[in-house]
């Protein structure tokens, strides 16, 4: 354990950056277990406390943890993996484009996107994707070119994505349906 006074407009986020410690809730903790109960910190630290830190050894012991934890502030994905639940995109999202010229909208096109988990299928995740209800400045069109543009993406859509669940986030590929 080292004694530390903390410099003018430091904070904690800083000095874990200095003493490379991932998460400052954890320096904290590790000062509050360390000092006296009047010494203890509720919220960041300010200029003149005395701080208690971890040693180098120790720093490495709490990385660990932290790390352990998945709560670091840098990407050390937990088992070189990020968590991420794709069951959590599913839904139907609305999309508005609107084009300005000088403050005036001059089109305003909408449309809903729909994106639907379809489970994991021999190691892959395995999403839908489509489009629908297009809108053109708030006005459903019924021409023929109308018509047919809706027709031809039908077609387009539903496209299909295929994530590989090993390098969920380096390896995407895509793939019509």
């Amino acid at each position: 354990m080292i004694n530390y006074y903390v410099k003018e407009g430091q904070s904690l986020v800083d000095l874990c950056h200095e003493i490379q410690l991932e998460n400052p809730e954890y320096l904290k903790e590790y000062h509050n277990q360390n000092c006296s109960l009047t010494e203890r910190l509720k919220d960041d630290i300010v200029q003149g406390i005395k701080l208690y830190i971890p040693s180098s050894s120790e720093i490495h012991e709490i990385n660990k943890r932290i790390r352990d934890d998945n709560q670091s502030f840098y990407d050390f994905p937990a088992k070189g993996r990020f968590p991420f639940d794709f069951k959590l995109c599913a839904g139907n999202y609305q999309i508005t484009q609107t084009t300005y010229s000088d403050d005036i909208i001059l089109a305003k096109y909408e449309h809903k996107v729909r994106l639907g988990f379809e489970g994991i299928k021999n190691g892959y995740y395995n999403l839908l994707f489509s489009a629908f209800d297009f809108i053109k400045n708030e006005d459903f069109s019924e021409t023929k070119a109308d018509t047919l543009a809706k027709m031809c993406i039908e077609v387009i859509y539903p496209i299909r994505y295929i994530i590989d669940t090993i390098q969920c986030v380096d390896n995407i590929c895509f793939t019509r349906v």
